[in-house]
């Protein structure tokens, strides 16, 4: 997909809005640069160098005496894509975190080997990838040093790299630093491949690490962050206020707000703050949060910059997004999205919808090239073919298998003398060798379930022809 074609765009859009389809478009930002070396809280991080990724900082209470640093970061896989030389379309990082005091002396250095698929034949989840990378660190100064590079071509790198004050939280009133949040949901089970890292309190904490939202319409900006050491009176309670403000550049107060006579039920809580931010001009703000614990008349505040930016133009109101429209573009992210997408989707409004699904079928690209999306073309093909001859359309057995592996080399029809016999149709494909898919119509309704197959990670049964036919 050539980067700027206008041609391409309106393609996409077209074919999308043909097939019912969308993805969530984001631009770049034009974010500033952070203010000093050392106001590591001013902005997020864009590294230097040739392999670029952004990264951010979040400090919070930690253990007796020590702190908690968070360092969360992204690397863009489609800016990144053209630059690699990665064979089987993977993108091999080594990615190195070091950790330096004051004296310049190495206390930290440790390196980790990522793998992350690029193309669609290798089922990538997104367009960009995120991690975290957890410290516990004693109050003071410190330099850290965040690298990454293609372990294929090593002569793509890029480096982030800044110093820091890690604070003290462990007496003293004090508010966290402001996490960015993209979007969030209840911590559970299904999400333990993240659970270590994003949950905070319960839910896990999907970070915006760039800091930039768009000015859409009914959009909100949503941040974490705590409260520590709250003083108790005699009764057992705690009373406190939170104030908010954001200024411009110019320092001029375009937002404030307050809640007070909260209680504390904890010497430490965690806050969530929802601000609309859908009447804000493209540009840089600067939030502040202020906490008041009333009985002690001590406050605490911390301080923080993000990014407003004006949706494409091209993108909004373009497609239809009803609820039955909604449900449609859900249906047909089956098989390509993960249980976190789905969710994720569920979650935004309307317009931010749209941009979700622009960007998200954006990411499948396998040649960002050309000017053809070859896994998209293919997909709706599929799903079109997949509801037009299936009873039950994509969400069928038959529909998931011809969606996930394309139509079948062979297909064979079983026929039997049996009285009650149930039709059984098995699909071929030359996956791992020969694998079989056995569908049978357990009612006659045309309805076919899978009740065998060969191919490893589905649903086996090899006793299924004893049990169906005879």
């Amino acid at each position: 997909m050539k980067k700027g074609s206008n041609k391409h765009l309106y393609r996409i859009i077209s074919f999308l809005l043909m097939m019912v389809a969308i993805n969530f478009a984001y631009t770049k930002d034009k974010g500033l640069s952070r203010s000093s070396q050392n106001d590591y809280g001013a902005f997020r991080f864009e590294s230097k160098g040739t392999l670029r990724f952004t990264s951010d900082i979040m400090q919070y209470q930690g253990k007796g005496k020590r702190t908690c640093i968070d360092i969360l970061y992204s690397v863009n896989l489609s800016e990144n894509w053209h630059k690699s030389q990665s064979i089987d379309s993977l993108l091999f990082l080594n990615i190195n975190c070091e950790i330096l005091d004051d004296k310049g002396v190495v206390l930290s250095d440790t390196t980790v080997r990522k793998k992350l698929a690029l193309s669609y034949k290798d089922s990538v989840k997104a367009s960009t990838y995120i991690d975290i990378i957890q410290y516990s660190l004693l109050p003071g100064k410190y330099e850290i040093k965040l690298t990454m590079q293609d372990s294929v071509n090593g002569d793509i790198d890029g480096i982030n790299e800044y110093f820091l004050t890690v604070r003290d939280f462990s007496e003293q009133f004090s508010i966290s630093d402001i996490y960015f949040i993209a979007g969030i949901q209840k911590a559970n089970n299904e999400a333990s491949d993240i659970k270590n890292g994003f949950e905070k309190n319960g839910y896990i904490l999907i970070p915006n690490i760039k800091r930039s939202y768009f000015n859409i319409k009914n959009n909100r900006l949503l941040i974490y962050y705590e409260i520590n050491n709250f003083k108790f009176d005699s009764e057992g309670n705690a009373y406190y206020h939170v104030y908010y403000s954001i200024t411009d550049m110019e320092e001029k107060e375009v937002k404030s707000g307050s809640k007070k006579w909260l209680i504390a039920s904890a010497p430490g809580i965690a806050r969530f703050e929802s601000v609309s931010i859908e009447d804000l001009s493209p540009g840089n703000y600067k939030i502040k949060i202020e906490a008041v614990d009333v009985k002690n008349n001590t406050s605490a505040s911390i301080t923080s910059y993000f990014f407003i930016s004006a949706p494409p133009q091209q993108y909004v109101s373009l497609l239809p997004m009803t609820e039955d429209d909604i449900k449609k573009y859900t249906k047909q992210m089956l098989y390509v999205a993960t249980n976190k997408e789905i969710e994720i989707f569920k979650q935004l409004d309307k317009e931010a919808k749209q941009y979700f699904l622009l960007d998200f079928w954006k990411s499948k690209d396998p040649d960002p090239i050309t000017d053809e999306n070859e896994f998209m073309r293919e997909h709706f093909k599929r799903v079109v073919y997949a509801d037009a001859n299936f009873k039950g359309g994509v969400e069928s057995d038959m529909g998931r298998i011809y969606i996930t592996y394309g139509p079948p080399q062979d297909i064979e029809r079983v026929y039997s003398n049996m009285r009650n016999f149930m039709s059984v149709i098995i699909w071929y494909y030359a996956l791992e060798g020969e694998v079989e898919f056995v569908f049978i119509d357990r009612i006659g309704d045309g309805t076919y379930s899978l009740v065998h197959s060969t191919k490893f990670g589905e649903y086996s049964d090899p006793g299924w022809r004893e049990k169906y036919v005879r």
